[in-house]
């Protein structure tokens, strides 16, 4: 059983967790050519306030874990261990 990535998105439910690894600003040539993987529209780019984060080992978390989360346009969350370690 996999996650269907076309489905629509789970709001309110934590569906994988990866590390971060590093967070880099980019130039407009590198978001041009990573935007493939991004899908960001090319006139989103902002001169020094446009960054990528490289991420590494994620772990799908089947099925999602359910999370009330604070209101925000990108929010940080300090999710207790606990409730990810029966699902990973």
């Amino acid at each position: 059983m996999g996650l269907d990535v076309y489905a629509p998105m789970q709001y309110g439910r934590i569906i994988a967790t990866v590390d971060l690894t590093d967070c880099r600003e980019l130039s407009y040539d590198e978001f041009v050519e990573l935007q493939p993987m991004h899908w960001n529209p090319l006139d989103n780019f902002r001169e020094g306030k446009t960054f990528a984060w490289e991420l590494k080992d994620p772990v799908m978390i089947l099925p999602p874990v359910r999370h009330k989360f604070s209101q925000g346009r990108i929010v940080w969350e300090n999710v207790d261990a606990g409730i990810l370690e029966a699902t990973i």
